[in-house]
């Protein structure tokens, strides 16, 4: 199981003000089939938290910006390992090169 988090406080650009924002994502990783197959599970920004809202305030203009965020994302992997790997590869002749 694994579990993640962020957060970024409010903050100023310029004549802008950004609100905080902070995601919690998370994932489940099962093995099985004699450590040969490996299903995962990963969701990120489980509460849809990670879009700030902004206010600016610049002379007469006063604008608020309501971001609807759309970063929650749900995806499941599967992977199978088809065997053991072998390295079977030729040492090249180095003594051209000046090693």
């Amino acid at each position: 199981m694994e579990i993640n988090g962020a957060y970024i406080s409010r903050n100023i650009q310029g004549p802008a003000e950004l609100t905080a924002l902070w995601n919690l994502s998370a994932g489940l990783k099962w093995t099985f089939f004699h450590d040969m197959a490996e299903l995962r599970l990963k969701t990120t920004d489980l509460f849809n938290t990670w879009s700030p809202d902004m206010i600016m305030k610049y002379n007469r203009q006063h604008l608020r910006m309501n971001i609807i965020p759309d970063s929650r994302t749900v995806s499941l992997s599967f992977t199978f390992k088809f065997g053991e790997y072998n390295k079977s590869y030729k040492e090249f002749d180095s003594s051209r090169f000046g090693m």
